[in-house]
């Protein structure tokens, strides 16, 4: 917030910017995760059966999608910076 308004005096600028950089999403779904951590390398796998996104709010406009939600399926397997899957 100082970067936006060092002297303070102007406080509807910066609480525009950080509206603006505030980002939320809504999904309903069954997923599982699992991340470990082996010799400093991190390991992660995901897995995403069914999900509805049903939206959410980004860079501080509504995005919320209740009529037609979106579907999503899917599957990651990361080692480290690598995803594999």
């Amino acid at each position: 917030m100082k970067y936006i308004d060092p002297d303070g005096k102007d406080w509807r600028e910066a609480l525009n910017k950080f509206r603006q950089s505030v980002s939320a999403s809504v999904s309903i779904g069954i997923q599982a995760g699992v991340e470990l951590t082996l010799n400093k390398t991190g390991v992660s796998a995901n897995v995403n059966i069914i999900s509805k996104d049903l939206g959410g709010i980004s860079e501080g406009e509504n995005a919320f999608n209740l009529a037609d939600p979106t579907t999503t399926q899917s599957v990651s397997l990361e080692v480290g910076k690598w995803a594999l899957i």
